[in-house]
């Protein structure tokens, strides 16, 4: 009798284990630099891209998975250039993809748009000046830029524009730089 017990018990026991979180949604978001330079080759230059990804029970709160994926993004956003610009370093606001109560990655994936094949390692504030001063406007003096970006998704990651949601953000509205120091004396354009 109570090896029919502990047999019926079995297949309860060795069957899946509800995780904390069922589900996983994602929000993008992309760091932009752009400028009104009348010199400027191009107008907006993509430097970086982010993927959120936030946790929730089932498919009936995925709204809720997508705040919590934006909420990553937020975070790591705020923290980037605020006290970040200058670091060769992710802040781990924006690399934590470790796991949370599950197996599944929450937090911030950041990748650098392009290929930099130089030393010292990338940061916000040196893409930034590079994709101004050599790729945008090559021949500038003083370049005034925008830094900001979109963040993109279903409900849940963005407001709504038509048929997906999107999010205008800033960084820094009015970032002046200049270019002829950059380029000559700091050699930045010598990199590829």
């Amino acid at each position: 009798m109570r090896l029919l017990a502990a047999l019926s018990v079995l297949p309860v026991l060795s069957g899946p284990l509800p995780a904390a979180a069922d589900i996983w949604r994602s929000c993008w978001a992309s760091i932009t630099v752009s400028t009104a330079h009348p010199e400027a080759l191009k107008e907006l230059e993509v430097l970086a891209l982010l993927e959120g990804r936030g946790p929730c029970r089932n498919r009936l709160h995925a709204d809720r998975c997508r705040e919590r994926a934006r909420v990553e993004i937020d975070e790591c956003l705020a923290i980037l250039w605020s006290r970040h610009r200058f670091d060769a370093e992710l802040p781990c606001q924006c690399r934590d993809r470790g796991t949370h109560r599950s197996q599944e990655p929450r937090g911030v994936a950041f990748q650098w748009e392009g290929i930099r094949l130089y030393p010292p390692p990338r940061s916000l504030f040196r893409e930034t000046v590079h994709e101004a001063c050599c790729r945008m406007v090559p021949n500038g003096g003083m370049v005034t830029v925008h830094l900001g970006g979109l963040i993109l998704g279903d409900q849940g990651c963005a407001m709504s524009h038509g048929p997906c949601t999107q999010s205008e953000f800033t960084l820094e509205a009015k970032f002046s730089i200049d270019c002829p120091h950059w380029r000559n004396a700091r050699r930045i354009c010598d990199r590829p």
